[in-house]
């Protein structure tokens, strides 16, 4: 099922959501880079229902690469096409850039939702997620 939602660039007021949605994701950011994240220009979208932020992307940019550096959705909603078009915002507004990320070994349905996006595993950081020493999957994608 897919909702309906709109996407928008984040601003300050979201920030009390944005943190409340990131706290169901296995590792959440300190408000403190939430903060400083916004204070950049680094793209940072939010996907609101509503009035209500439902999910949200964080993008930043390693030379000619786009990292996507978290991105989450409220768990009321989510496999309903949220983190799918936030991603797909972004590598249709970053056409022919490469995006690089990881991704939980364990999060079968994220690495499932890259995958159908044309992204690829390209390598394994072990123990990358120090709260659960949990390897982390890095894919890759070229946008053409």
């Amino acid at each position: 099922m897919t909702i309906k939602f709109q996407i928008r660039d984040a601003i300050m007021t979201d920030l009390t959501q944005i943190i409340a949605i990131a706290a169901h994701s296995s590792d959440p950011w300190s408000e403190a880079v939430f903060q400083q994240t916004l204070k950049t220009d680094t793209p940072f979208w939010v996907a609101i229902q509503d009035t209500e932020v439902i999910g949200f992307l964080s993008l930043s940019f390693c030379g000619d690469v786009i990292s996507v550096d978290n991105i989450a959705v409220a768990p009321s909603v989510r496999r309903q096409g949220v983190a799918k078009a936030l991603l797909q915002k972004a590598i249709n507004k970053y056409h022919g850039r490469e995006f690089w990320l990881e991704v939980r070994q364990s999060n079968v349905g994220a690495v499932a939702l890259y995958q159908s996006l044309g992204f690829i595993q390209t390598g394994l950081r072990r123990q990358y997620y120090q709260n659960l020493l949990e390897n982390a999957i890095l894919m890759t994608k070229i946008v053409k």
